[in-house]
């Protein structure tokens, strides 16, 4: 399957929903396939991107504090860029307390909270930061486009997640919440065994999952 028409027809095709009487539009079938998309990701964490536009974040003197773009799962490694670039340390709110944060010199830290990301100290001049990243979907996909960021041999696991939401619809013909139920353990299911073989291979060196 290589784009989100593909998927709704092989969903179509799984229940028999037939054009003359179907019981979930294209509009709602999208809708959750994007939703799909989405959730694998953060269940899996497999998407590490650094290039980006929002990746690279732009820095005048005297700054200190840069929007985190909502796609932003987690970040992985910051650091300053040119002649004098270094690593950052990136921390979570309260790790260290705030009376304890560097004033002067270089930057140091980056605390990521789940708007913003504040450098310590502020730059003293104009420089970039670089951020490698664990992302979600960047935007929502149509039905003509390609189906993003889900390595081809996990597509049909999306499926799974379209059938979950199907049968949540409140109408009497089609609403069975313990169908749905089990569908959402499936799909779950498959992104903690993609998560946990993707995790297993970064840590034996192979390279990262991430792409189509």
């Amino acid at each position: 399957m290589e784009t989100v028409k593909d998927l709704v027809e092989a969903f179509r095709d799984d229940e028999k929903d037939e054009a003359k009487h179907s019981f979930w539009s294209d509009t709602q079938l999208i809708r959750w396939v994007n939703q799909a998309i989405d959730r694998f990701c953060v269940k899996t964490r497999s998407i590490y991107d650094s290039t980006s536009d929002f990746t690279l974040i732009d820095c005048a003197a005297g700054e200190s504090v840069f929007p985190r773009h909502a796609c932003i799962i987690d970040v992985v490694q910051a650091y300053t860029v040119g002649a004098n670039g270094r690593d950052l340390e990136v921390q979570a709110p309260g790790y260290t307390r705030q009376r304890d944060l560097p004033r002067t010199g270089m930057p140091k830290i980056v605390v990521v909270d789940n708007t913003d990301l504040r450098v310590y100290p502020p730059f003293v001049a104009a420089n970039q930061i670089q951020l490698e990243v664990i992302r979600r979907p960047i935007r929502p996909v149509g039905m003509s486009e390609r189906i993003p960021d889900v390595p081809v041999h996990e597509r049909e696991h999306l499926l799974l997640y379209l059938k979950h939401r199907a049968y949540r619809v409140n109408d009497a013909e089609i609403f069975d919440p313990a169908k749905s139920a089990n569908f959402l353990a499936e799909f779950d299911q498959a992104c903690q065994e993609y998560f946990e073989t993707a995790t297993a291979g970064r840590r034996s060196g192979s390279i990262r999952y991430g792409g189509l």
